[in-house]
């Protein structure tokens, strides 16, 4: 997978975007 970006801690909130192998974009985000 390729990062667009860094992923982004907002206060508990972790998210990153992302390209699959097809060219979809994708967001994952982790809150704890």
């Amino acid at each position: 997978a390729e990062f667009l970006a860094e992923p982004v801690d907002r206060g508990g909130e972790i998210r990153a975007f992302f390209r699959d192998p097809d060219g979809h974009l994708l967001e994952i985000s982790q809150v704890g």
